[in-house]
């Protein structure tokens, strides 16, 4: 083997303390040249590991904070969405709430007339215009429910002031609702009012003696007549001018077949003369309700209803509540 040759190598010998054989190998020296540069890689390898896995690890608590703040503003967000949908669903109850005031404001008007328009147009229209003001102010983002995971693009301020936002919006939709069903108890309590004030001709025909004093068609003095007479056919259905409880209905010496009824509200009725009664004492009756039947029973001169209204105990014109 030649020199150069020799130098291409690196020899190494075993030699045992006891007799024996040497053992003697050689490796090339570009072997052992590439084995200490990867053993070099290897070590450079090792500690960029460990440095970056304790820059990782002081992270660690700042990522534990920030998933905790994620978890805890998506909780946050979901409530806003549930506490939206409650929102939602009082404006749906508070539409159905503003009908039932439109229908009765409706149904009063045409009772009521001009004082009951007006009303209408003051109030109702004022309501409906605030709701819907309301009704705006209900965050959209608040109100998409299962909208996708946090992005963290929601701060905690800006949830803060959505949730303090649909909290005074809930509070004005409370306040909202609670007019509403008192202008609603109102406008039924004046319906009742109204369906139980006597206000309509108790029977169709011509009216041949009014309220006041009247020469008597059967003794010619000057008399005080309570109410008023309409001539008709006999048989003319006679109807109740108001809604209440029947707390007469036989035979009244003078008035023949007679009705009365009590409508509350200090009301009673008197109808007179007829040739039939349909009603008995105790029966709830409605406005418009046939009752009698015209006819001529008692001190009559001829087929009327003698109509009387009575308030608080006094007769006063049936005129002013026909």
């Amino acid at each position: 083997m030649s020199t150069k040759e020799k130098k291409g190598y690196f020899t190494f010998m075993i030699i045992p303390h006891s007799e024996g054989a040497v053992y003697r190998f050689r490796i090339p020296r570009f072997l052992l040249q590439v084995c200490g540069f990867l053993l070099t890689l290897t070590l450079l390898y090792i500690g960029y590991t460990y440095w970056d896995y304790g820059r990782v690890k002081s992270y660690l608590p700042e990522l534990y904070q920030l998933r905790e703040t994620s978890k805890r503003q998506q909780v946050q967000i979901e409530n806003l969405a549930d506490q939206a949908t409650e929102l939602q669903e009082k404006l749906s109850e508070l539409d159905e709430l503003e009908l039932k005031v439109r229908e009765l404001l409706d149904s009063t008007a045409q009772k009521e007339g001009r004082e009951a328009v007006e009303l209408a147009s003051r109030g109702g229209d004022r309501d409906v215009s605030r709701k819907t003001t309301l009704a705006a102010q209900v965050p959209e983002a608040a109100l998409a429910r299962g909208g996708g995971d946090y992005n963290g693009e929601e701060s905690p301020a800006q949830l803060a002031a959505v949730a303090e936002s649909l909290n005074t919006i809930e509070m004005q939709l409370d306040t909202y609702r609670e007019n509403l069903e008192e202008m609603l108890t109102s406008l039924e309590e004046r319906q009742a009012y109204l369906e139980a004030k006597p206000s309509i001709w108790p029977a169709r025909g011509r009216i041949t003696s009014r309220y006041g004093y009247r020469r008597s068609p059967f003794s010619g003095r000057r008399e005080f007549h309570q109410g008023i007479d309409i001539a008709g056919p006999r048989g003319t259905p006679v109807v109740a001018t108001g809604s209440g409880v029947v707390t007469y209905a036989g035979w009244r010496s003078g008035y023949g077949r007679v009705v009365i009824i009590d409508h509350g509200y200090g009301f009673k009725t008197l109808y007179g003369h007829n040739d039939s009664i349909k009603v008995k004492v105790g029966q709830r009756v409605s406005k418009g309700q046939v009752i009698a039947y015209m006819g001529s029973t008692g001190r009559s001169t001829g087929p009327h209803v003698h109509y009387e209204v009575h308030v608080n105990g006094s007769p006063t014109n049936p005129a002013n509540y026909m």
